[in-house]
């Protein structure tokens, strides 16, 4: 199938991470690179099996009694093979030469995961240091020092580069350790530099079926860090109370992400705890109306006592500013009309650069046409129903959708169809207003199509930093029933509204400045770690000569 892949500004960093192959495949390459290494060389190969033997068993037993990524012994084997192929190939030259050279990949290997440290350092020299005293070349044993005080050199060379106290090395090894073991060791920078603010989450929801949180942050940043998974988290605790959970995401990008794990745990435990009747209003119905200026499309939801105003662009959003929250949040305060929401609806991966200005003239339009709206002072019950699909889809996280219908009238009730995903292939929006509009005769501009923007499935993958909703024809059939199952079940007219307040630790300028630090010192590393890997040999070699070792 194919996959449609964002053109994030980070995406090129993710091109470097590759997946290993499987067991099987990796025990075959290390068998067909040995026969290829027997053809050439005979039985001189013993030296270099006994080597990929001991740095091996050094790196597992190592990994597993550290609980390293490197317990897993696929990764020890594939180290083990890119070491000796490298000390195979300098070994062509100089056999003594090729085995030292070759301590760079363990180095890169072990202290590019783990951290640097003086035992890793050690700890890397063990295989090559007992291959040399094996093998009688113990006048090679001093240059083993060589490839340690190269990388030590290149990692204060990048450790000048640092968020607060944390070198941007070691945040590197966090960021790895992160992608192939999910440690959260990383929190400990965003917990450090993050900064506690007020947030006011709200929530829509009724006794037991229908259940809307507006959070007031953002999901991210990556993984399983920070408040990436709150939207799957809330999901799992409320899934046997509430048969749909929705989770807005609002203005803001990844300074509005929560510090940690932990955090967001607590930040959820205070949602469900509040969820009762204690200052609740009832909701009333005022209407929902849509006004468009060919970028910019937004969806009016007007209530007695909350306006929510639905953001969509017609070639895509990446986060908006969350000044335009509090900016029109002061604004709809100020004319009398109750509070106000606004909601990024992350239904078309970003194309070009958006035109903030002529967003905010919108808004401006869309304030005055609420207030109209209310002018009339013509409050009416609000009917609703809500199904949720589960379709394993591309960019679905958690498999979830949700269908909602609600509006005053059976005749002409808002259709709001929620993903629980990472923005969406540019044009499925499109698509799934044009199905339901076809196959159920609904005008598109009352079906609205959005997602949570979830980055639980960020920074997990190979070549690519996340995976968008993708269109493919399961899933618009998948809509399509679900819609028909929706169209069968009974409205209700229960719904509440509350909001609320809590203070937490949000990231703020901590991810701006890990934006940065990416940017700056990349090409800089890349070059060191290159040279180092390529150079090695001739720097030893050099000292060797110079030395008549």
């Amino acid at each position: 199938m194919r996959i449609f892949k964002p053109n994030s500004e980070l995406s090129k960093y993710y091109s470097f991470i590759f997946r290993l192959p499987g067991y099987y495949v990796v025990i075959l390459l290390i068998i067909s690179v040995n026969l290829l290494f027997f053809v050439h060389i005979g039985y001189n190969i013993l030296i270099y099996i006994i080597y990929f033997i001991l740095v091996f068993l050094t790196v597992s037993v190592y990994g597993l009694l550290s609980n390293s990524p490197y317990k897993r012994l696929k990764r020890s084997l594939f180290l083990a093979l890119m070491t000796e192929t490298y000390a195979f190939i300098i070994g062509f030259f100089d056999v003594g030469l090729g085995i030292v050279s070759s301590t760079v990949m363990i180095i890169i290997g072990l202290l590019g995961v783990d951290g640097t440290s003086i035992r890793k350092y050690i700890l890397s020299i063990i295989p090559p240091l007992l291959v040399l005293l094996v093998f009688n070349m113990y006048n090679y044993i001093l240059l083993l020092l060589v490839p340690i005080l190269l990388d030590y050199i290149i990692y204060k060379i990048m450790s000048t580069h640092k968020i607060g106290r944390y070198p941007a090395p070691d945040i590197g090894s966090m960021f790895v350790r992160n992608i192939l073991e999910r440690k959260r060791d990383i929190e400990k920078v965003f917990e450090d530099l993050g900064e506690e603010e007020i947030v006011n989450p709200r929530i829509i929801y009724n006794d037991n079926e229908l259940f809307m949180l507006y959070s007031d942050i953002h999901y991210g940043p990556f993984s399983n860090t920070g408040s990436s998974m709150l939207p799957t988290l809330l999901y799992e605790k409320l899934k046997n109370k509430y048969s749909s959970v929705v989770v807005l995401h609002g203005m803001g990008s990844h300074d509005r992400n929560i510090s940690t794990f932990k955090e967001t745990i607590r930040f959820i435990d205070y949602i469900i705890k509040n969820i009762d009747d204690t200052n609740s209003e009832h909701i009333k119905f005022h209407g929902y109306e849509r006004i468009s200026d060919g970028e910019w499309d937004l969806l009016l939801l007007v209530f007695n006592k909350l306006s929510m105003i639905f953001v969509s662009r017609s070639e895509g959003i990446d986060d908006l500013p969350y000044e335009l929250q509090k900016e029109y949040e002061l604004k709809a305060a100020q004319a009398g009309l109750g509070d106000l929401i606004l909601i990024d609806c992350h239904n078309h991966e970003l194309e070009s650069k958006p035109n903030i200005d002529a967003l905010r003239k919108l808004l401006d339009k869309a304030i005055d046409r609420i207030s109209e709206i209310k002018a009339d002072n013509n409050e009416k019950t609000l009917i609703y129903r809500a199904k949720t699909i589960k379709i394993r889809s591309p960019g679905v996280i958690g498999s979830n959708i949700i269908l909602i219908q609600l509006g005053d009238k059976p005749e002409k009730l808002l259709s709001l169809i929620y993903i629980s995903g990472n923005n969406m292939e540019p044009g499925l929006r499109e698509k799934i207003r044009k199905v339901l509009s076809e196959k159920y005769g609904i005008d598109q501009k009352s079906i609205e199509v959005f997602t949570n923007d979830e980055h639980t499935e960020t920074g997990i993958y190979a070549s690519t930093i996340y995976i968008p909703v993708q269109y493919n024809d399961k899933l618009l059939t998948a809509i399509l029933e679900g819609y028909k199952d929706l169209l069968g079940k009974e409205f209700k007219k229960d719904l509440k509204y509350k909001k609320l307040s809590i203070k937490t630790k949000l990231m703020k300028n901590t991810a701006w400045k890990l934006l940065e630090l990416v940017h700056k010192p990349f090409k800089l590393s890349l070059i060191l770690v290159w040279s180092y890997i390529l150079l090695t040999p001739f720097v030893l070699f050099l000292i060797k000569e110079l030395f008549i070792i």
